[in-house]
């Protein structure tokens, strides 16, 4: 009899074959909205902040390709119904609402004239909290 982790090992590879055999095969849509979620903008970036720069060059990058960044109001009222995206739309979303987001994000998707959806947690407003090891706001 074949040992139990001999056969779930060899599951394991058959998935991840299988898994890579649709990655390679299966083409990107190229219609759809595309979301892309951040959580800060920071001087130092980490696994959850890009810096400034990081987030200008890839909004640069979006619109080189003929990517057409739209606000969440136009988000939802295509969803009910109403007026079509452009082609290619994409939505940047910020995750968290901490004080990087007033601080440094707001003016710099203003000097980038970039729409985004930021959303915040109404009940920590004014607070600190332990974040990925620091103290944020």
């Amino acid at each position: 009899m074949i040992p139990l982790a001999i056969v779930l090992a060899a599951a394991a590879c058959l998935l991840l074959l299988a898994h890579a055999w649709l990655a390679v095969l299966t083409s990107v849509p190229r219609e759809g909205l595309r979301v892309l979620m951040y959580h800060r903008v920071g001087a130092v970036p980490d696994r959850a902040t890009v810096t400034p720069e990081q987030l200008q060059s890839q909004v640069q990058w979006l619109h080189e390709r003929g990517y057409a960044l739209v606000p969440l109001s136009d988000v939802v009222r295509h969803a009910a119904g109403g007026a079509p995206l452009p082609p290619r739309p994409v939505l940047l979303t910020f995750d968290d609402g901490t004080v990087d987001a007033h601080d440094q994000l707001l003016p710099l998707l203003a000097a980038l004239g970039a729409p985004a959806a930021v959303f915040t947690v109404p009940g920590l407003a004014g607070t600190e909290r332990e974040y990925d090891g620091a103290r944020r706001r």
